[in-house]
């Protein structure tokens, strides 16, 4: 397995992936959503390739900043392929 940044030609598999879930949105709305969360300095999308280079997963991460802590990470999403 290999874990890299999202890409803009990930978008159908990423769809396919939120369909497991019941999500229903155009595959154009998640590459529009996509390019713009992957401008914002705070937030990051990560995918998980199989050893075939098939994205079997994602996870969004959001960098925030507080008063009285360090640095911290959100977890926004994540989704794992359903394997039979």
């Amino acid at each position: 397995m290999f874990i890299r940044d999202v890409l803009i030609d990930d978008s159908k598999e990423l769809h396919d992936l939120s369909k497991q879930l019941g999500y229903s949105y155009s595959t154009s709305l998640l590459k529009e959503n996509i390019r713009r969360i992957i401008r914002l300095k705070n937030h990051k999308i990560f995918v998980i390739e199989n050893d075939y280079n098939k994205v079997i997963g994602y996870v969004r991460a959001q960098i925030y900043d507080l008063i009285f802590f360090d640095r911290m990470v959100n977890i926004l999403g994540i989704i794992v392929m359903v394997l039979d």
